[in-house]
């Protein structure tokens, strides 16, 4: 459609048929051995009456397989003529603990066709909507989540791959996953860690808790190195006793395109949705320091200029905030320095932090692996 700003707006394309109610996370998991109906309401629009309706399903990383959908009260259908469009995936289709996807599409007397879910960016929506069947031969007291990577080994690089999510009761299609960590990501670390990215209006569940935020991002941490198994979720908890703002931390049962993966554990990403959630400013900037000392303004390297840390939030703005920040701590006038630092920084909490850091023995952190924040917009601390 050419622009036409100030006047009428000229002709569009007329809209495709109106895809809704579609079969998505359905409340009971399809079961192997058994037909899986797949549902949508469909209502034609300015494009004239419906011709075609198919759903394409895939088992794992299989081709597509196509069947009609229909509303006639045949094939599984309920109703003739009500609206609602099904059609079935085949029992020899569903594998106990392997994902099914599906997507379904609708084309109208003029052509026009309306994909579900559209698949908009290939880097930030779903491709299909999917479920994983029951598999009973899993028992454990750990949330289950479910990761499915074509081919597992692109995941453990900093550029990642593509993979899908299932876990309590819901599936999260075509999204990122990249290699986490610094010292865990060498050849020693046979588990990995990862950094686990949602797409835009598809938030992970996390906790049956309906209270509770969804969670952007995830990252699953490896405990192949901790003899105890509990260093993280024990360190988190003993931040949170003193007062200090910490991530949720909790051990999952992980499995790699259906087969067991081990006890990872399921960690909170920093962004603005971690900081309203433990009670902090959620307008307020979160930096987070990796490899390399606090240096000096002065030296040339430091983390005013972003050499050593990253921002979490407030991305579009400078990192102008925390270069002054620096500069303040390294006043040469004594006094002035120690007037700037009892100014700029919540003395208190940082006392409960390096004081739960040192019982949990986190030697990690003076110079790596920290967050940086400031209450921007109302303490300023």
């Amino acid at each position: 459609m050419t622009p036409s700003p100030g006047t009428a707006n000229g002709s569009t394309t007329p809209a495709g048929p109106l895809l809704r109610e579609l079969t998505e996370n359905p409340p009971v998991p399809p079961t192997a051995g058994s037909v899986f109906p797949v549902t949508a309401r469909i209502q034609a629009l300015q494009g004239g009456a419906i011709t075609t309706v198919s759903l394409l399903y895939r088992r794992g990383y299989e081709a597509d397989t196509t069947i009609p959908m229909v509303d006639n009260g045949t094939a599984g259908d309920a109703t003739a003529g009500d609206g609602i469009y099904t059609a079935q995936i085949p029992a020899a289709s569903l594998t106990a603990g392997q994902m099914i996807r599906w997507k379904v599409s609708a084309v109208d007397a003029s052509g026009y066709q309306t994909l579900m879910p559209p698949y908009r960016d290939p880097l930030d929506s779903p491709q299909y909507f999917g479920s994983v069947p029951v598999d009973s031969s899993i028992v454990t007291p750990f949330m289950v989540v479910h990761r499915f990577i074509q081919v597992p080994g692109n995941a453990n690089t900093a550029a990642g791959t593509r993979c899908s999510i299932y876990m309590n009761g819901e599936f999260y299609d075509n999204v990122g996953i990249n290699l986490h960590g610094q010292s865990t990501s060498g050849g020693a670390f046979l588990k990995k860690s990862y950094d686990i990215d949602g797409n835009r209006g598809y938030r992970y569940k996390w906790t049956m808790d309906p209270t509770q935020p969804r969670a952007k991002d995830i990252n699953f941490l490896t405990i192949f190195a901790d003899k105890t198994k509990v260093r993280h979720g024990l360190a988190y908890e003993m931040e949170r006793l003193a007062g200090v703002a910490a991530h949720y931390c909790f051990a999952v049962h992980a499995r790699l395109n259906g087969v067991f993966d081990g006890i990872y554990d399921f960690v909170e990403d920093g962004d603005d949705v971690y900081l309203e959630r433990s009670g902090l400013n959620k307008n307020g900037v979160l930096y987070k320091a990796y490899n390399g000392a606090m240096e000096s303004p002065t030296t040339g390297a430091n983390p005013g200029n972003g050499a050593f840390v990253e921002k979490k939030t407030r991305k579009t703005e400078s990192n102008s905030d925390l270069y002054n920040f620096i500069q303040g701590m390294y006043l040469t006038d004594t006094n002035a320095r120690k007037a700037f630092f009892f100014d700029n920084v919540d003395v208190p909490k940082m006392i409960s932090m390096m004081a739960a850091n040192t019982v949990t023995g986190n030697v990690d952190l003076h110079v790596k692996n920290y967050y940086i924040y400031c209450d921007t917009g109302k303490t300023n601390l």
